[in-house]
């Protein structure tokens, strides 16, 4: 949000809270895409199925401006030998928020039990069950 007075315009102090909800609502759209891919096999299908399910909001959300560009990475090059073989679905989506002095990564993890999302950036956990 901009404040605006005659030809001035002044940053608000609304931005920055602003950048942290567009990340929370990334984040929102990447544990419910998640949960719903909890069961399915560690293979191509389930990981285009969660690009199918991710990435016509995030275009929406670039569209609109409110996200400068985003990056889905989620495949041979995300995951061990040892993830594939287990089930374990590993991803990253790269996001550059417009207005953020940087971009981050919001790394995830499907198992069959639990869900867990990781925001480098700001050094938090978020992990559901």
């Amino acid at each position: 949000y901009n404040i605006v007075n005659q030809s001035d315009r002044y940053e608000s102090a609304l931005q920055n809270l602003n950048v942290r909800l567009v990340a929370n609502e990334v984040k929102k759209i990447i544990f419910k895409a998640c949960i719903e891919l909890t069961f399915e096999l560690n293979n191509l299908m389930t990981w285009n199925e969660f690009k199918s399910k991710v990435t016509p909001t995030l275009s929406v959300m670039q569209g609109e401006g409110v996200i400068t560009k985003y990056e889905v990475l989620m495949g041979v090059d995300t995951m061990t030998t040892a993830d594939l073989t287990s089930g374990h679905v590993v991803g990253t989506v790269r996001v550059a928020v417009a207005n953020a002095a940087t971009d981050w990564d919001i790394n995830f993890e499907i198992m069959p039990n639990q869900v867990t999302i990781y925001d480098y950036d700001y050094n938090t956990v978020t992990s559901e069950s």
